[in-house]
């Protein structure tokens, strides 16, 4: 029996693929299917050697819908389902091949979410949904945004909401996101990490200190991601340079307060890196650092441990994700400590043997064969979890 996966995005892959985050076979969890079919929610035009690269040796197909725009949601008052379903009939077709197992997967629980429910229902299969940011994550990002994010954001509420009363399968890439998954959808919700490959050569070998010590930061510039603390940390240590990546509605807010204390020859303000130039990147710093108040395991922390960089994080207010738990990083206290005592007492130790470790550990964790495998499991064996709930439009 041949196995088909239609994997449903609300994002544009072109954009993924540009920025080289995407790993070869990434839509073809450990290879198990022999064909591909991708259904875009958003204007977009890959090029076929992206879908294949995505695809890796399946049979592949890509169809752009563009049920996110202005006259689709219009049309279909608001993503109704009753209504969002009819325009999936019109505008994407779907035909059974003999000896034919199907499954259908969605990155992201919101409305590629409520799309895969009812693609998965109209053909009679199992479907799963990824969730890749956390609730608290996504409001923040909404809130500060203009009226037309604010409705969509609302749009994708209410499709959240649909998606996790009906979804066969919910797989957070990390275990904090479990908490946006109402405790009755738990026993149908498996937190498997997001597949991350490194290139060949990533892993960081030289560990001596540079001078000034290079520190570097990675995330969007917004409320909950503030790099105050971090500012502060260089001051009255010239001996340190920090290097900020991201970009953000508080940016602007940020330089002008490196500049105002005298701290721009310390701190390199860098808008965006391709991952690939980014990962790279990583092996010539000596410590990754960041600040966050959101509960999550940023992409660019797993990264950065897969490299072997020794990591410096604040102290999470609530328990201590799992996976994070015996990992070497050096955590900051901000109730006792601060960030410069943290950093004294890092770069005196040993940073060879905590990159070794850091790197062994974000291996073991984030092993890109087990979450593949778990993920085709979920979606192609029967006795893996599934809901007793019927779909109701």
């Amino acid at each position: 029996m041949n196995n088909t996966l239609i994997v449903v995005v609300a994002a544009r892959i072109t954009d993924w693929i540009d920025k080289g985050e995407i790993p070869e076979g990434y839509f073809n969890p450990v290879g198990r299917f022999s064909r591909i079919i991708i259904v875009s929610l958003v204007k977009d035009s890959p090029s076929k050697d992206a879908i294949t690269h995505l695809a890796g040796a399946a049979k592949s197909e890509f169809h752009s819908i563009s049920l996110i725009s202005p006259l689709a949601i219009l049309t279909t008052l608001g993503l109704t389902p009753m209504l969002v379903a009819s325009f999936l009939s019109r505008n994407f077709s779907f035909r059974n091949a003999p000896n034919e197992r199907i499954a259908v997967r969605s990155y992201g629980d919101a409305i590629s979410g409520l799309v895969a429910v009812l693609l998965a229902d109209r053909l009679g299969c199992r479907s799963l949904a990824s969730i890749h940011t956390s609730i608290h994550q996504d409001n923040s990002l909404a809130m500060e945004g203009s009226l037309k994010l604010r409705l969509l954001a609302h749009l994708e509420r209410k499709a959240r909401r649909f998606t996790h009363r009906f979804i066969d399968v919910l797989t957070p890439v990390y275990s904090p996101a479990v908490k946006s998954v109402p405790p009755a959808y738990h026993h149908k919700t498996v937190v498997v990490p997001n597949v991350i490959e490194l290139p060949e050569n990533a892993a960081k070998l030289s560990y001596s200190l540079n001078t000034p010590v290079r520190l570097i930061t990675v995330g969007r510039l917004i409320q909950g991601k503030t790099i105050t603390p971090l500012i502060e940390m260089l001051e009255g240590r010239p001996e340190w340079h920090l290097t900020v990546i991201g970009n953000g509605p508080l940016r602007a807010q940020f330089i002008r307060t490196i500049r105002n204390r005298g701290l721009s020859p310390r701190i390199s303000m860098i808008s965006r890196l391709d991952n690939i130039e980014l990962l790279e990147s990583f092996k010539t710093y000596d410590i990754f650092v960041a600040h966050t108040k959101f509960e999550e395991i940023p992409k660019t922390v797993i990264e950065a441990g897969l490299v072997g960089l020794p990591i410096l994080l604040n102290k999470p207010s609530s328990q201590l994700p799992t996976e994070y738990e015996n990992a070497p990083i050096e955590w900051v206290d901000m109730q006792t400590s601060n960030y410069q005592q943290s950093l004294d007492k890092l770069v005196l130790r040993d940073l060879k043997t905590i990159g070794f470790k850091t790197r062994q550990h974000f291996e073991s964790v984030f092993n890109p064969e087990v979450a593949g495998k778990r993920i085709a499991d979920l979606l192609l064996d029967d006795a893996s979890l599934k809901t007793d709930a019927e779909v109701q439009l």
